[in-house]
């Protein structure tokens, strides 16, 4: 199996990998790849968390690693990190070239080598730019607007295929609605 990070990157600095550790196919990398990375100190498997628990860690970090290799079809987390004002480093798999604003918000990174890199340019990204940007792109209203935009050209078959349906309608869940994040959430 692949891994999306070595150990050799998970222990370059303090890492906190949140999450279930045995989703049903990857029990075999968490055994091999995560669980000895885990030495309490640099690296704490935290488990899966929510509430304040997720959103302090999430707050606290000095940035959120996203190292799939999937076609993430939205990348809640990333949101939910620039909301806190937590630049995010990303592949460009997915969702994600949609979400980081490579530079502004975070970094979209070819593999784990560059992704190792861009922690040391975090300096380089204004957390308050990240949370603007955000709340700015997936607000209530402008969320609310893309559905209805979405729904009626559907209703009518008039999709315009060179419009991102991102831009128009981003599918989502808030993470808080006092962090202005539409979504039921």
């Amino acid at each position: 199996m692949s891994s999306p990070l070595s150990q050799k990157h998970l222990t370059t600095v303090p890492a906190h990998p949140v999450g279930r550790c045995c989703s049903p196919g990857h029990e075999e990398y968490f055994q091999s790849v995560v669980s000895i990375a885990v030495d309490g100190d640099q690296v704490r498997y935290v488990g899966e968390l929510g509430g304040s628990a997720k959103s302090d860690l999430i707050a606290g970090a000095r940035a959120l690693l996203m190292p799939i290799q999937w076609d993430e079809p939205f990348g809640m987390v990333m949101v939910e990190a620039l909301v806190c004002g937590t630049p995010v480093i990303a592949f460009p798999e997915g969702a994600a070239g949609e979400i980081v604003r490579d530079g502004v918000t975070g970094y979209l990174v070819p593999d784990e080598e560059a992704m190792a890199a861009a922690i040391g340019r975090l300096g380089e990204i204004d957390p308050r730019k990240c949370r603007a940007d955000v709340i700015g792109r997936f607000d209530f209203d402008r969320t609310a607007a893309g559905y209805e935009e979405v729904y009626l050209e559907a209703r009518t078959g008039s999709v315009r295929a060179s419009t991102s349906l991102m831009t128009r309608a981003p599918f989502m869940h808030a993470p808080s609605a006092q962090a202005g994040i539409a979504g039921a959430g």
